[in-house]
C-alpha cells in the first residue's frame, strides 16, 4: 500500500469529524497540540500526547489571540461531539479547544492534564494496539510533567 504524504493515515476522520477545519487558522502551538492528540493512536503513541503537552504549555504562556475562523472552527467542533458518542481522545481536543481558546465552557487545565495522562499511560500500555506500542519501537521513559507556568490571560 502506497504511503499517501498528502492524506496519511493518521490524520484521518475520528467518529466522522474532521481535523483540518480545526487546525487552519489555529494558532500554531495550539494546532500543533490538537494534531498530536489526533493523530497519537496511529502514529506517534505515548510520546505524541507528550508533545501535544509541551505544545499546551507554550500556547498557553504566549496567550496569542484566536482569529474569529478558528474561533468559528472551535464552536462547530464542539457542536459536532455534543450529541455523537466518543473517547477520551475527542474529549482532550474538546477541552484543548475550550481552554486555549478561553471559551469558557467549563473545564479546568487540572482536568486536561489528568485526561492527557490517562490517554498517555494507555499509550504506554498498548491499550490501542496503535502507534508506538505495534511497531517494535521502544516508547521513551516517561518524562516529568510540566505543567503551565501561568494560566491563560484574557484577552
Amino acid at each position: 500500500m502506497a504511503h499517501d504524504q498528502i492524506h496519511p493515515a493518521h490524520y484521518a476522520r475520528i467518529h466522522g469529524l474532521a481535523l483540518e477545519p480545526l487546525i487552519m487558522e489555529a494558532p500554531y502551538f495550539l494546532g500543533a497540540a490538537i494534531k498530536y492528540v489526533w493523530r497519537c493512536k496511529k502514529k506517534g503513541g505515548a510520546e505524541d500526547i507528550r508533545k501535544a503537552r509541551r505544545c499546551l504549555e507554550i500556547h498557553l504562556e504566549a496567550a496569542p489571540t484566536a482569529s474569529p475562523g478558528a474561533l468559528e472552527a472551535a464552536s462547530a467542533f464542539i457542536r459536532n461531539t455534543q450529541h455523537n458518542p466518543h473517547g477520551l481522545q475527542i474529549t482532550i481536543i474538546v477541552k484543548l479547544l475550550d481552554l486555549g481558546y478561553q471559551l469558557n465552557k467549563g473545564y479546568k487545565l487540572a482536568g486536561l492534564l489528568e485526561d492527557l495522562d490517562k490517554l498517555e499511560q494507555a499509550l504506554e500500555r498498548g491499550a490501542y494496539g496503535k502507534g508506538l506500542a505495534n511497531t517494535g519501537m521502544s516508547t521513551p521513559a516517561r518524562s516529568p510533567r510540566n505543567t503551565p507556568a501561568s494560566p491563560p490571560r484574557n484577552g
